[in-house]
């Protein structure tokens, strides 16, 4: 078994997207409340859940997952992340969208089901990240190292961008009936 002597404290800056969207699943699932929390410990520490089980009680107690029922507060969007030591911007404003990480975005709209948000979240954050080197969209990045912070705030920034492009299509579907019921009243 492997000791954990310096053991890290754990909280939302500290955690993966991968952890995070794990921790759901677990959270999720139907096993007992103590299977769950060995589970979500397991997942935060990087310990084998069999490890856990043979931590004494005392021991396990110092593995502090609290921070998962506190409120993630205030978050700042990113300009850049840095993903298994690579840099990558991130997309600030809607306009600098490439038509590529648009269609990709409403591919991963197209698999939410059930408002699992989880499922999806891996594949909506990478629509916003551009090479910081070749400056291209970074299509086939795998961003389950992504600290959940970053991609927590560009979850936000991609929820506010989806109603502002539902209302902007709205508006304009709108224009256009106005528009097009002005011609047929004009013959």
């Amino acid at each position: 078994m492997k000791k954990h002597t310096h053991m890290k404290t754990h909280n939302w800056h500290t955690i993966t997207l991968q952890q995070y969207i794990d921790v759901i699943d677990v959270v999720s699932s139907d096993a007992d409340a103590i299977d769950k929390h060995i589970d979500t410990v397991a997942i935060i520490y990087g310990m084998k859940r069999e490890d856990i089980e043979a931590l004494t009680i005392e021991e396990f107690n110092k593995y502090d997952i609290s921070f998962l029922g506190q409120d993630i507060g205030d978050v700042k969007y990113p300009f850049e992340v840095i993903i298994d030591d690579k840099k990558y911007k991130v997309v600030q404003l809607i306009k600098d969208l490439k038509m590529a990480q648009f269609v990709d975005m409403q591919i991963a709209l197209s698999k939410l089901v059930d408002g699992k948000v989880h499922k999806v979240m891996k594949d909506i954050v990478r629509c916003f990240l551009i090479d910081a080197d070749s400056g291209k969209y970074a299509y086939d990045i795998d961003v389950s190292n992504m600290r959940y912070i970053d991609a927590y705030a560009i979850m936000l920034f991609f929820s506010k961008f989806k109603m502002k492009l539902e209302l902007t299509i709205h508006r304009y579907l709108t224009k256009k009936e106005m528009e097009m019921a002005r011609e047929l009243m004009q013959r």
